[in-house]
Order: structure tokens, then C-alpha cells, then sequence
């Protein structure tokens, strides 16, 4: 029976749910024997972590930039050491205009040379890591089992606009708080609705404001007539693997998005959603779907369509399995 670790910094941090948790069950169906380690943060601990991983086959570290004499410990104590990664983990985010952290560049380019294998999370990250000639995308992907397509399609008396995410990520949305309330004195059926953990307050358009719970995250999810995903076009939001997106889209919810990095690749403009770059962009485009039910119950159905065939963890996992447990 092939043995897989897998390394994390926190067990609730959504890429751990999504690219490691969400995963194991399938992998599990195959054969695959997997067990979930949290790295350490005292230094003791970190120097005797590495003895723990003799017995795997394979071990995968997300996202950590560990220091050289981690990794190195970690690599002489593991037959195949895989570094997997969804964001620009060598830039400071947005907010810090995205300038390239040297500390974190000399971790990553070192642990992607060292690595036997790499995941990246979509095609602007594998270009990041081309020391290394064994780099494979694996997208962020869903349960289509768990993320279940909305029941009803939402009248034009009442449009809620929807966004879900981290506060980290709740700048990208306020960024284009002014056009929603341009968009409210014309389309006043309209509201916004925020999952998050945090919020900020609007002028005109109404705010309807939900804790993010992972319990409630579907119904939210379904709650939505409208996904939106504003991004800021840097180097770090290129990034980005699209995850609202993915997740919209596999509830047959039609949405608008910044075309930044793989957004451009997940969304065809006018077939499972549109693109936005403009203020008149997102206005006009968000305007087309407040009017039509039936223009988002086609575009949601071909977003759903698009994440069964390539975003769903179902559609992967046989290529997870083939191409990184060779």
C-alpha cells in the first residue's frame, strides 16, 4: 500500500481543506494510505519533525517556505519529497503592492531545485517554478458531490450580488463598492451580499452581511444570484487559482470576474460567465444579467458543466494519482 504525508501550517486554512482534506477520501478509494502533519513552529520540534517521515512513500509540503536546513533534514529523511503551492508565495500580497519578498524567493527558489516533484496550482505558478523540470497543475478543485447546483433561478424582482471569502481578499470587492452603488440607482431590485469574517459598508446598495461558517457555506453559496470576483491585475493576484470562481460556478451561479490570471481561463466571456475590466465593463455586464434570468440560468449551467469536466476533484484525481504516485 503506497503511504502519502501530507505537510500543513493549519488545518483550517482553506487551501489545506480544499488541495489536501477535500482529496484524501478519494485517494483513499485507490489504495492510497494518507496521514495529515501540521509543521511545527518551535525549533526543537522542527529539527526532529523530519524523523517522522521514514515510512511514506511520498511526502507533500504545501506552501511552507521552510529554512534550507528544514528542507534538507526533511529531504534526507523522505524517498520522495513533493513541494505543492496555489499562490505567488515569493510576493508580498496586493496590499503590499506585490513586491517580490527576498527572504521568501531564496526559500522557494532553493526548496523548488531540491524538490523531487512540484504542484503547482495553475500555469502562471508552474512558470515560477521552471528550475524544476517536474512541475505538473493540479487545479483547486470542489466535491461536485458536495457542491450542489441552486434549485430555483431568482425572478428580476429581487438580485442579490454575491462574494465569498477571507478578509484578506475583501479589498478586491470594495475596490468596486462605488460602481455597485452606480449600479443600485439603476437596477434598485438589487442587493450585496458578503460572506466573510469581516465587512465594510456601502453608500446606496443594500448590504446584507453573513459570518462565514463552513456549515452555512453551500446555502450561502446558493443564496447568491450573482457571483462576483474583482481582482487588482499584479503579480500577485496572477497567482490566484480562481477559487470563488470554481465555486460559484459549480453551483450554477453565473459570474462576473476581473480577467487576472487563470480567471481568464476558468471563465469564457459570454459562455459560463463574463469578464469585466472597465467600471463600464462590470456595470454593463452585470446589468445584461440582473435583466435576463434566462442568460444566468444558461451561463450557470455551462459554468457547472465547465467545473464537472475540469475543476471538479472528481475529474482530477486520477491524473493527481497517475502523474505524482508514479
Amino acid at each position: 500500500m503506497t503511504k502519502v504525508a501530507f505537510i500543513t501550517t493549519r488545518i483550517d486554512r482553506p487551501s489545506t481543506r480544499y488541495r489536501i482534506t477535500q482529496i484524501i477520501p478519494f485517494l483513499q478509494k485507490e489504495g492510497i494510505k494518507c496521514e495529515v502533519f501540521v509543521y511545527p513552529k518551535d525549533i526543537i520540534s522542527k529539527l526532529i519533525f523530519s524523523l517522522k517521515f521514514k515510512k511514506f512513500d511520498y511526502v507533500i509540503l504545501q506552501r511552507k517556505l521552510i529554512s534550507k536546513l528544514e528542507f534538507f533534514l526533511l529531504k534526507k529523511n523522505t524517498k520522495n519529497l513533493i513541494f505543492e503551492f496555489d499562490d505567488s508565495l515569493i510576493y508580498e500580497d496586493s496590499n503590499k503592492d506585490a513586491i517580490i519578498s527576498e527572504k521568501k524567493k531564496r526559500r522557494f527558489d532553493y526548496i523548488i531545485s531540491h524538490s523531487d516533484q512540484i504542484i503547482a496550482g495553475n500555469k502562471y505558478l508552474k512558470k515560477l517554478a521552471t528550475q524544476n523540470t517536474k512541475t505538473i497543475i493540479i487545479p483547486t478543485t470542489v466535491d461536485i458531490n458536495k457542491y450542489t447546483t441552486k434549485k430555483t433561478i431568482s425572478s428580476s424582482d429581487k438580485i442579490v450580488l454575491g462574494w465569498i471569502g477571507s478578509s484578506s481578499t475583501l479589498i478586491y470587492l470594495k475596490n468596486i463598492s462605488n460602481l455597485l452603488d452606480i449600479l443600485y440607482e439603476k437596477h434598485p431590485n438589487i442587493s450585496l451580499k458578503i460572506v466573510c469574517n469581516n465587512f465594510f459598508d456601502t453608500n446606496k446598495i443594500p448590504l446584507i452581511k453573513k459570518e462565514w461558517k463552513i456549515s452555512d457555506e453551500i446555502n450561502d453559496l446558493h443564496s447568491f444570484d450573482i457571483g462576483l470576483m474583482p481582482l487588482t491585475d499584479d503579480l500577485w493576484t496572477k497567482g490566484k487559482c480562481g477559487f470563488k470562481l470554481i465555486q460559484y460556478m459549480a453551483c450554477g451561479i453565473s459570474s462576473v470576474c476581473s480577467p487576472v490570471g487563470v480567471n481568464k481561463e476558468i471563465i469564457i466571456d459570454g459562455v459560463n460567465g463574463f469578464h469585466a475590466q472597465t467600471k463600464e465593463e462590470w456595470i454593463q455586464k452585470l446589468s445584461r444579467l440582473i435583466d435576463d434570468n434566462n442568460l444566468r440560468l444558461t451561463l450557470g449551467q455551462n459554468a457547472r458543466k465547465t467545473i464537472e469536466e475540469k475543476y471538479s476533484t472528481q475529474s482530477v484525481i486520477k491524473k493527481y494519482i497517475n502523474i505524482v504516485f508514479q
